[in-house]
C-alpha cells in the first residue's frame, strides 16, 4: 500500500517545519534497561535511550559543547524511528532534517531529569512537502484523499500525519483505488476501523484483546479495532479479575472498568477498650470492633489509647476471613528509678505534632534563631521530671561540681555537656538504662505541654513568677527543685532556676522550614544547645522557645541538665 497523505477538507496547511507532538516516559519499555548499559555517556553514567518517531531521516543535536549525545541507531525501516542514547543530563535537543524543512532548534525536553537507563518516546510532526520530498528522492507517489469528516487521523505508512482528537486514530483499509503522480492527487475513501478507549482502576492493572496484551497508560487504554466483537480481560494484584465481551460498532466505545479489591476482615478487642485504630497509618475506628473491607496482604496495625504505650504489630489478611487480635496494652505512668538510695522520675511524653519556634504567643520577644516557626513530629519518650539534682550527681560520680551547695536537692550546675556525657555513661551501667539528653526538639514539646499544652509563652504559665526563678525574684541564686508550679505535664522548672543541656549541636541561623520528624540538630558544630533560661536571666530568656548554646567544655553556676529516656 502507497503511503498517503491527508489532504481534510480538500487541504490541510503543512507546517512550517519540524515540530514536537509528544514527549513521554514509557517505564514500560526496558529497551534501555537491558541494552542501555552498554552505552556509557562520557560522566560514566548509563546512557539514557530516547525512541524518535519520524517517517523521515532526521539528525540530532544536544546542544552543547561538550556533546551528550552518545550514539544513534535508525530503524526506520522497521519501525519508523530512529533511537538515540544521551546522557541523562541532556536538556535541550536540535533535530535537523532534509533540506525541504526547518529544524527545530533548541527543544527544551519537558522534564526536569531523564533517568539513566530508561526509555522515553519523542514523536515528530513532519509537514508534507519533506516527506514528499524524501518520497520523490526513493521514487515513491504520493495520494491524497477528501474524506467525508471534518478531521481524521491519517498514517503516512506507520506514521500518523493528523488527527482530529488526542485519541482518534484513523486507517483507510486497502484495496483503494488510486492515481499515482509525483505529486498529491485527491482520491474518496471510506472508514473501516473505530476507537476503542477502556479505563481502569487500580491504573497499573493489566488487559487483554482476544488474549493480546494492550499497553495502559495511566489507567487508559485507547486501541483500534474493527467492526465486530472481542473478548477482554482486565488483572491487577490483589483484585478479583473481570472479563467480558464488547461489540465494536461504527462509533468510538468507552468502557470504565473498576476492580474490586479482595477483602478480608479483622476483629480487634484491647484490655481496656477504646484505643484508636490505625492500619497502614490510616485510623478506621475504636476498639472493640470487627473491621472490613481490609485488602488482603500484610499491613502494620496500630493501637493507641492516652496514657498507655502505643501497640504496633503486623496483620494478614486473607481473602473471605476475619482475623482475631486481642492485645492488652500497658498504662504509661511514672517511671521512678532508683541509684545508691537516690530516687528521681521520669514523666512519659506521648508523642505528636507540634509547632516549633516562634509562634504567636511568643510576640514581639522572638529572636530570629527562633524563626521560622515550622512543624515537628516527635515519637514518645521519657523526661525528667527534675533537673538532676546534686544528690543524684554525687551518687553517681561521688563528687559535687556546684557552686551553690547546702541543700542536695538544688539543681547540680557548673557542668559542661561533656561532663553530662560522661555521668549519663555511668548512670546507665549503674541502671541497665538507656538515659540520654534530650534532643532540642523534645525539650521543647515538653516544655509546652506536649499533647496537654494550653500554649503558654512559658513552661506552665503565662506568668513567669509562677513557674520560674528568673533574675527579677530569685535572689541571685539556684533553687531546690520542685518549688515552684509544674507545667501541664507535671514537669518542674523547665523555665528558669538553671538553664539545661541539650543533645543538639547549636546552629544560630534560622531553623528550616520543611516539617521534619526527630531532629536531631545539625551534623557538625563546635557549640552545643542548652535551653530554659536560669536565676541570673531576665523573663524573655525563660520562654520555651528562646535558644542558646555553647561550647562542650563551657561550665558555669547557671548551667545544668535534664535526663531523657527513649520508649
Amino acid at each position: 500500500m502507497l503511503p498517503i497523505l491527508l489532504l481534510g477538507m480538500l487541504q490541510i496547511a503543512a507546517a512550517q517545519g519540524i515540530q514536537v507532538r509528544s514527549f513521554r516516559h514509557v517505564p514500560m519499555d526496558i529497551t534501555a534497561n537491558i541494552q542501555g548499559t552498554s552505552y556509557l555517556d562520557k560522566f560514566g553514567e548509563p546512557a539514557t535511550l530516547i525512541k524518535v518517531v519520524t517517517p523521515i531521516e532526521v539528525k540530532f543535536d544536544t546542544g552543547v559543547t561538550n556533546n551528550l549525545l552518545v550514539h544513534t541507531e535508525s530503524h526506520l525501516r522497521e519501525k519508523k524511528e530512529i533511537w538515540i542514547w544521551v546522557s541523562s543530563r541532556t536538556r535541550v535537543l536540535s533535530i535537523y532534517g532534509n533540506g525541504s524543512v526547518a529544524p527545530l532548534r533548541g527543544y527544551p525536553l519537558p522534564v526536569p531529569d531523564l533517568l539513566p537507563a530508561a526509555t522515553y518516546e519523542l514523536v515528530l510532526d513532519i509537514p508534507a512537502e519533506a516527506i514528499a520530498a524524501e518520497a520523490q528522492e526513493s521514487g515513491i507517489s504520493y495520494m491524497g484523499l477528501i474524506i467525508g469528516l471534518i478531521a481524521v487521523a491519517i498514517t503516512i505508512g506507520a506514521y500518523l500525519w493528523y488527527r482530529r482528537r488526542k485519541s482518534d486514530i484513523v486507517t483507510i483499509p486497502a484495496p483503494i483505488e488510486v492515481v499515482q503522480s509525483p505529486i498529491p492527487s485527491v482520491i474518496s475513501a471510506t472508514l473501516d476501523e473505530h476507537y476503542l478507549v477502556i479505563r481502569v482502576s487500580p491504573v497499573d492493572a493489566c488487559v487483554t484483546i482476544d488474549d493480546n496484551p494492550v499497553d495502559v497508560v495511566d489507567g487508559a487504554v485507547t486501541v483500534r479495532l474493527k467492526r465486530g466483537t472481542y473478548r477482554y480481560e482486565v488483572q491487577a494484584a490483589m483484585h478479583a479479575p473481570e472479563s467480558g465481551t464488547l461489540t465494536i460498532s461504527d462509533k468510538k466505545e468507552q468502557l470504565d472498568i473498576t476492580l474490586r479489591p479482595l477483602c478480608g476482615s479483622f476483629d480487634v478487642r484491647t484490655d481496656p477498650p477504646g484505643a484508636k485504630v490505625s492500619i497502614d497509618g490510616t485510623e478506621i475506628g475504636i476498639t472493640p470492633d470487627i473491621f472490613g473491607n481490609i485488602p488482603i496482604g500484610t499491613h502494620i496495625l496500630r493501637l493507641t489509647k492516652e496514657g498507655c504505650t502505643p501497640v504496633e504489630q503486623q496483620v494478614t489478611i486473607e481473602e473471605g476471613k476475619t482475623a482475631t487480635l486481642s492485645l492488652t496494652l500497658v498504662a504509661r505512668i511514672n517511671r521512678t528509678f532508683m541509684v545508691k538510695g537516690v530516687s528521681f522520675t521520669m514523666i512519659p511524653v506521648e508523642g505528636g505534632t507540634f509547632t516549633m519556634g516562634a509562634t504567636s504567643e511568643q510576640g514581639s520577644d522572638a529572636c530570629d534563631d527562633e524563626k521560622p516557626a515550622h512543624r515537628v513530629t516527635l515519637s514518645d519518650y521519657y523526661i525528667g521530671e527534675t533537673e538532676v539534682t546534686q544528690a543524684l550527681w554525687q551518687a553517681v560520680m561521688d563528687d559535687n561540681p556546684s557552686y551553690f551547695k547546702g541543700d542536695l536537692q538544688r539543681p547540680v550546675e557548673y557542668v559542661s555537656w561533656n561532663d553530662c556525657q560522661e555521668f549519663i555513661e555511668k548512670l546507665n551501667t549503674l541502671t541497665g538504662q538507656y538515659f540520654r539528653l534530650p534532643t532540642e526538639a523534645e525539650w521543647e514539646y515538653a516544655a509546652r505541654g506536649g499533647n496537654k499544652s494550653k500554649g503558654y509563652k512559658y513552661a506552665g504559665s503565662n506568668d513567669i513568677d509562677d513557674v520560674a526563678w528568673y533574675s527579677a525574684n530569685s535572689g541571685s541564686t539556684s533553687h531546690p527543685v520542685k518549688s515552684k508550679t509544674p507545667n501541664e505535664l507535671g514537669l518542674y522548672d523547665m523555665s528558669g532556676n538553671v538553664w539545661e543541656w541539650c543533645g543538639d549541636r547549636y546552629y544560630e541561623r534560622d531553623y528550616k522550614s520543611l516539617p521534619q520528624t526527630n531532629p536531631t540538630g545539625p551534623t557538625t558544630g563546635s557549640n552545643r544547645v542548652f535551653r530554659g533560661g536560669s536565676w541570673d536571666y531576665y523573663a524573655k530568656s525563660c520562654r520555651v522557645s528562646y535558644r542558646n548554646g555553647g561550647m562542650s567544655g563551657f561550665k558555669y553556676c547557671n548551667l545544668s541538665f535534664r535526663l531523657a529516656l527513649s520508649e
